[in-house]
């Protein structure tokens, strides 16, 4: 029996990403989850919109505090 992918479903998935500390993982999940839920539902785009939009606030943050690791000029 396959369930069908509803697009609640796939808001709640783009919701949940949020809460993933590690901001490389979370990236890389945003973007799976796309490219998935466009193979499932072409025609969903709300769920995009709050993907993009958190990939967004990642690249924001990685610039502003950048790494640790790294000296301001890299």
């Amino acid at each position: 029996m396959q369930r069908r992918v509803q697009q609640s479903d796939l808001m709640r998935l783009s919701k949940m990403v949020r809460g993933i500390a590690e901001p490389i993982c979370a990236s890389y999940t945003a973007a799976y989850l796309a490219r998935v839920g466009y193979s499932i539902s072409p025609d969903a785009k709300d769920y995009l919109m709050v993907l993009t939009e958190f990939s967004f606030l990642i690249a924001e943050k990685a610039i502003r505090e950048g790494n640790s690791k790294c000296e301001s000029e890299e």
